[in-house]
This record gives structure tokens, sequence and C-alpha cells, in this order.
């Protein structure tokens, strides 16, 4: 873990901040549940600053989805983009028919939530 710490560290660009790299070994047992770990995080994982959240195998890793590194996954071999999720929570079969994913309810306060956690594995 030391010498991971060290090549990002070293790696990281002349100037940046302190906060570029946050790392975190041991998940706070007091830390509440988020909204992706309710909605998503039984299927998806995701890597923020404040440590992972969800623990699902099933999905792919969702850190960094929203920003140009992540494959072109979404619909039509597209990278993804916040409407495109948005979409795709509200049913995924009507973008692609065979997914093997389900409709996802979320309210606009929920996706609002959501969306954030994944835009923070991006910064």
């Amino acid at each position: 873990a030391e010498a991971l710490i060290a090549s990002l560290l070293s790696s990281a660009r002349p100037g940046a901040s302190e906060e570029t790299y946050r790392v975190q070994f041991v998940r706070d047992a007091a830390r509440a549940p988020s909204t992706f770990d309710e909605k998503c995080g039984g299927c998806h994982r995701l890597l923020t600053s404040l440590g992972p959240r969800g623990a699902g195998r099933q999905g792919p890793n969702l850190s960094g989805l929203l920003t140009p590194f992540y494959p072109k996954t979404a619909p039509g071999d597209l990278p993804w983009s916040e409407k495109t999720l948005t979409e795709w929570l509200e049913n995924p079969r009507a973008m692609r028919p065979l997914a093997l994913m389900p409709p996802v309810a979320v309210s606009k306060q929920e996706m609002q939530e959501i969306l954030e956690q994944i835009r923070a594995t991006g910064s």
C-alpha cells in the first residue's frame, strides 16, 4: 500500500493541493449508508474521496463513470452522462433490451445524491 501511495503522490500534478489524493484504509462502521449504498451498492462499487461505497460484484465498478476515462459503455457505445444515467436507471431495458439490470426507483433528490457521489470519483 505504501508503494502505491508513493507512486500516486509522485505522479501528482505540480502545484496540486493536498486534497489530490485521500486514502482510507478502514471503513467507518458508524458512517450512515449513502443513497448509492442503498440503491446501487448491492450490485455495484464506487470509490470516492471519502472511501468506498457499495459492496456488490454483479455490476461494474462505477468509479469514474462520468469521466472521459471510463469505457464508453452507455447505450450506443457512448460515454456516460448524467442524462443517460438518469434515463438508464428509470428503465435500462428500454435503452438496451437485453440488459440484466432492473429499473431502479429513485426520487429526484436521491438521483442528485447518487450523481454527486459518482461525480466525486472523477475529481
